[in-house]
């Protein structure tokens, strides 16, 4: 009888799989939804229903993106920094290797409005899925003596193993060109985009055009498909590995 213990790899090996697929299969259903999904004028939007819209974001309280200071509906600052680490190996060697950390410090975003020649419309960005563009970037070289900006105020108490880091501000810009989709309902007599109640369905906002989103959406599709592929045939040849 096999072990357990044995079978482990295997069983892990094909919950990968079932995830990458589930990951391929929803990222493909997102797409097809953002194809069967015409533009529709904001100005023809009467009643509730899932709507593509494209305008430009208008706000009368946007906040200010750190760096530039730019006014925007909506911004992310994401800190990425390499680190270089020792270790020891499973033959009791010290090595040395580099591993990257990034995550996201700071993140604003307020209720504002798309606009287009025939009319506006009411957005609440909660729980939207953002894809705005880059507003700024510093860079650091911990070895260096160069601190600017937002990279400064975080990088001031780097560990040593710290090799280079980095700052990049995200957002939305009043005024932008945006590509939306998502459920629009009545909310306070106003007709509003919102995040789909059940989350079937995708609720986008993008300083990308729809081509470009659907593009990226297809390439993520595909690494999760060769994903599958891959640790598929992983989990076929481990039983004669033994």
């Amino acid at each position: 009888m096999t072990s357990p213990s044995l079978l482990l790899p295997e069983l892990l090996t094909f919950v990968f799989v079932g995830f990458s697929a589930w990951k391929a299969i929803r990222l493909r259903q997102k797409i097809a939804v953002l194809d069967e999904t015409p533009t529709t004028p904001i100005g023809r939007i009467s009643t509730a229903g899932y709507f593509e819209v494209k305008g430009k974001a208008v706000c009368d309280h946007p906040v200010r993106a750190p760096g530039g200071n730019l006014e925007c509906v909506y911004y992310r600052v994401i800190h990425r920094r390499r680190i270089r680490e020792s270790y020891v190996d499973s033959d009791g060697d010290r090595q040395t290797r580099t591993r990257t950390e990034e995550s996201v410090t700071d993140e604003q975003l307020v209720p504002f409005s798309i606009q287009d020649r025939t009319g506006k419309l009411m957005v609440d960005p909660l729980g939207a899925e953002f894809r705005p563009r880059q507003l700024d970037r510093v860079r650091h070289d911990v070895s260096g003596s160069y601190l600017s900006g937002l990279t400064a105020s975080w990088v001031g108490g780097s560990e040593p193993t710290t090799t280079d880091s980095e700052a990049r501000v995200e957002g939305i810009p009043v005024g932008a060109d945006l590509y939306a989709i998502g459920r629009v309902l009545r909310n306070r007599n106003q007709l509003c985009l919102q995040r789909d109640a059940e989350g079937a369905k995708p609720y986008i906002l993008s300083t990308d055009n729809e081509a470009a989103v659907a593009g990226t959406l297809g390439t993520q599709a595909l690494w999760w498909t060769a994903g599958a592929a891959m640790a598929l045939v992983v989990a076929f040849i481990l039983p004669f590995m033994r």
